[in-house]
């Protein structure tokens, strides 16, 4: 057993920004063209409201309505949902060679994100960057209801409950695990 696969280690990865790179120039236009705003800039309505959706207090027809400053339509919806994967889909070479590199180790990683609840589905449909976990959390804030049951996954448990709260200080926080 190496250093970089001890039974009692685990390499714990977020997605935006670390898994994948930063927005790239020509989705951001990709957006635009489909909004008629420009929405990079954190003063925009894109950002003004994506932590609240990010953690699932809002859902995509109450998010998408509010960047667009009007009632979003159920195609409007579907596209801009397609719009903002391909945002955040582009892989970072640097972390993919690191993910190989403990993957060959054998060594354990989870994925911890907050990516909102379609956007993770689409995710673990289809996406290559998934085959490197074997655990996949992600966050959002309780409303009252468990809304990604149909994502089969398990309940929260007051362990990974401690891990979102260490990690992101989120005073609401539950998670829910995902095997792959």
């Amino acid at each position: 057993m190496s250093m970089l696969s001890r039974s009692d280690f685990w390499y714990l990865f977020d997605y935006g920004m670390v898994v994948s790179t930063a927005p790239e120039a020509n989705d951001w236009r990709a957006l635009e063209h489909a909004t008629g705003a420009d929405l990079e800039p954190k003063t925009s309505t894109y950002w003004a409201n994506r932590e609240a959706f990010d953690s699932g207090q809002l859902n995509p027809q109450e998010y998408w309505s509010g960047v667009l400053d009007r009632p979003a339509s159920r195609a409007e919806i579907e596209s801009l949902e397609n719009l903002d994967l391909a945002l955040w889909s582009h892989l970072n070479p640097t972390t993919l060679s690191v993910l190989e590199t403990l993957q060959n180790e054998q060594a354990r990683m989870a994925l911890l994100s907050n990516m909102p609840v379609q956007m993770s589905k689409r995710h673990l449909d289809g996406s290559s960057w998934t085959k490197y976990f074997s655990k996949l959390y992600w966050l959002f804030a309780f409303r009252g209801e468990y809304q990604p049951a149909e994502m089969n996954f398990m309940p929260p448990s007051g362990q990974h409950f401690s891990i979102g709260y260490v990690i992101g200080n989120w005073s609401d926080c539950g998670t829910l695990e995902q095997s792959v």
